[in-house]
């Protein structure tokens, strides 16, 4: 008998920041239960730039290739998402207050994830929205200021995984997942009527959580995938690029070869939106402000069409800098709107 190999299915990370779409900074990791599953497939995992691949080993059975393990429908592969990029934060469209290292984002494909002509399953498209809270396989659960007399763990088909009858004024609960798959559970607390008091979902693992990881890819072999008669999908996740305010804070000194600059005759033109500009300082120093008017989309690439002109009447124009640079993505600051970009620039 003849072996063979061949991929079972591919992860992509890819991001709008980066020119070629390909998410740099981010490693993936099975876990250590999903590394035990691997090898009871008979499978492997071997990380790509874009993310990572799993293959299999196949046989020649018949005239054509079969796996020697078949995966079987519900069967869960859960990936460790790590973060080797400090900026990731910066470019990526999320709302700082929601990153914390308590929580993490969850990223799963479902019976009604959109399954494209190519076999690509998109388990992430867009902002990135609420993370989740992880724990270890044993949950220590506060129900301190509640008037909780049950509580029930939910798996992601709504099953009772877990429930307890709380004793009188009860206020901290262990929960022992051991055993379960790792993933997404609900837990909810009820009152004596039946009345919900806390609800929250909770991804459990095993796995260190050293380093704090991102996030977790969770595959999932549902059976509109396993019956389609393909022999390989993508699953992807997609990043959108933050948008931020840009300002340019132009330091114009007069004693140079371009003295001649009036610095209220100055524009940012064909930028993606309208600058609105400020002008301050006397004599032989200015200091010229102009503030993006709505939020720019950040790019690895820069945007070549922004100059900066000067117009001493609506039929001249003078061009002072070709191309104004994009804003330094390590470099943000953040106030009460959020994270914005100042340039700093001198024209001598």
């Amino acid at each position: 008998m003849s072996y063979y190999f061949g991929t079972i299915f591919t992860i992509e990370f890819l991001h709008n920041y980066y020119t070629n779409r390909v998410c740099s900074g981010i490693r993936l990791e099975p876990t250590e239960e999903c590394r035990k599953l691997l090898k009871g497939h008979r499978l492997f995992f071997k990380e790509t730039s874009m993310g990572g691949q799993v293959g299999r080993e196949l046989k020649k059975q018949d005239g054509s290739l079969k796996p020697i393990v078949q995966v079987k429908e519900g069967t869960l592969f859960v990936f460790k998402i790590l973060l080797d990029n400090p900026f990731f934060w910066n470019i990526t469209a999320v709302e700082l207050e929601k990153v914390h290292p308590a929580g993490v984002f969850v990223f799963e494909n479902s019976d009604a994830s959109p399954v494209g002509a190519d076999g690509t399953v998109t388990v992430h498209s867009g902002w990135l929205s609420e993370p989740l809270r992880v724990s270890g396989k044993v949950v220590k659960y506060s129900l301190e200021g509640l008037d909780a007399s049950t509580i029930f763990v939910y798996d992601k088909k709504d099953r009772v995984v877990f429930d307890n009858i709380l004793k009188p004024e009860e206020e901290r609960i262990t929960i022992d997942m051991t055993g379960y798959p790792e993933g997404v559970y609900r837990i909810k607390a009820y009152d004596s009527s039946g009345a919900i008091v806390k609800e929250d979902s909770v991804f459990i693992t095993a796995d260190s959580l050293k380093p704090t990881p991102f996030g977790f890819l969770v595959v999932r072999f549902t059976s509109s995938l396993l019956g389609d008669g393909r022999e390989e999908h993508t699953f992807r996740a997609e990043f959108s690029s933050r948008e931020i305010n840009w300002t340019y804070r132009i330091n114009l000194r007069t004693s140079g070869s371009l003295h001649n600059i009036d610095a209220t005759k100055l524009k940012i033109v064909d930028a993606p939106v309208r600058f609105s500009k400020t002008v301050s300082g006397t004599g032989a120093e200015r200091l010229v402000e102009f503030t993006s008017e709505a939020p720019i989309e950040l790019k690895e690439e820069p945007y070549k069409t922004i100059k900066l002109v000067e117009e001493p009447s609506a039929e001249e124009r003078k061009i002072i800098l070709k191309t104004l640079p994009n804003p330094d993505v390590r470099r943000l600051t953040k106030d009460d709107s959020g994270l914005k970009s100042i340039i700093y620039l001198t024209i001598k």
